[in-house]
């Protein structure tokens, strides 16, 4: 949850435990038990979908940091590739350029990945030659297959989580109608019990977001 959406759910649960506390005062009101039915599922789907968001966040994280070894350690492959190709090829007629490592983001490092793996294949001697293993672009290929499934796994995590905040809204909005529908029936209620209404304005009452920017100014002395 954001900050909003958290201070109307802290709100919708005070407000939920205000109506349990007087449900019998308030229960032959024909609107009442439904409201809170409503209330108390509304905040229960924000408890989980809180919690379904901090282990979804957790795998984004993970899958995060997950994807970024990976891509270390590819193009770490292919860089090493590339300079010795810049060494080989003035000795066999070759193109310099041939093996240009990728400026463009993941699908484009892939991409020219796979195409280091296809290119270098008949060209694999002139590598082994020079200290490359024998099984280097087997490396290289299980380099790009772990990359892409960690590129797979980090997008499908990123979409689950958009997916979650996006389910958050909708229980959101319907606890702060909620505490809005009750605060008048609440009010005329126990209008002549002040001390009541003194607890349902703290129960009922969602924060304002605290200010931030700006500096405070000084008062003249």
């Amino acid at each position: 949850m954001n900050d909003r959406q958290r201070r109307i759910y802290e709100a919708a649960l005070r407000t939920l435990n205000f109506i349990i506390a007087y449900f019998n005062e308030l229960k032959d009101y024909p609107v009442v038990a439904p409201m809170k039915d409503e209330l108390t599922a509304a905040t229960g789907t924000l408890n989980d979908l809180g919690a379904d968001k901090v282990t979804k966040t957790g795998a984004s994280r993970d899958s995060t940091l997950h994807r970024g070894d990976a891509r270390d350690y590819l193009t770490d492959l292919m860089q090493n590739i590339t300079d010795m190709w810049r060494r080989i090829a003035p000795k066999t007629g070759g193109d310099v350029n041939k093996f240009r490592m990728p400026r463009g983001g993941d699908q484009d490092i892939l991409a020219t990945a796979e195409s280091y793996a296809e290119q270098v294949e008949p060209l694999k001697t002139e590598f082994t030659k020079r200290a490359f293993k024998t099984d280097f672009i087997e490396t290289l290929q299980a380099a790009i297959n772990d990359f892409s499934q960690t590129v797979n796994e980090s997008d499908a995590a990123r979409r689950e989580r958009v997916g979650t905040n996006a389910a958050i809204e909708t229980p959101v909005k319907t606890c702060k109608m909620l505490i809005g529908d009750f605060d008048p029936i609440v009010k005329m209620h126990f209008r002549d019990n002040p001390q009541v209404l003194a607890e349902w304005l703290v129960a009922s009452h969602i924060q304002r977001a605290p200010k931030t920017g700006g500096n405070p100014q000084t008062q003249p002395s």
